[in-house]
């Protein structure tokens, strides 16, 4: 997922952050080989969770940060290990009543990894 600027206004409204300071981060971004969520964290600051949050929520999706989550070995071993590196993939939880598999992903709207997901899987 591609974080946009307009993803992180919550940090500028909360006074995480300024305009200014989202700006600089912008062009850093656009200048070089570090995407805007690296460079928000190393030069300001900001806590990963509390981007991961506000990225999340901008976008509709719940956030757990990954320190408060149990990984079962059986559920992390359903995912191969290739799929799983290559889609910075994590599986934690599954739901067998619902057929669903829970990953962690820096992103969820990533289709082919979703797509390979379901194959290597049998799990949505």
């Amino acid at each position: 997922m591609i974080i946009s600027p307009a993803d992180l206004t919550p940090l500028v409204t909360t006074g995480a952050i300024t305009e200014e300071d989202l700006a600089t981060c912008v062009a850093e971004a656009e200048q070089g080989t570090q995407d805007l969520g690296l460079v928000l964290v190393k030069k300001y600051g900001i806590k990963s969770d509390q981007l991961g949050e506000t990225v999340a929520q901008a976008h509709g999706y719940k956030f757990k940060p990954a320190k408060d989550i149990a990984i079962d070995p059986a559920v992390l071993n359903l995912i191969p290990e290739i799929a799983a590196k290559s889609y910075k993939m994590v599986a934690f939880e599954l739901d067998t009543a619902k057929n669903i598999l829970r990953v962690m992903t820096p992103d969820p709207e990533n289709e082919s990894a979703i797509n390979t997901l379901q194959k290597k899987t049998a799990y949505i």
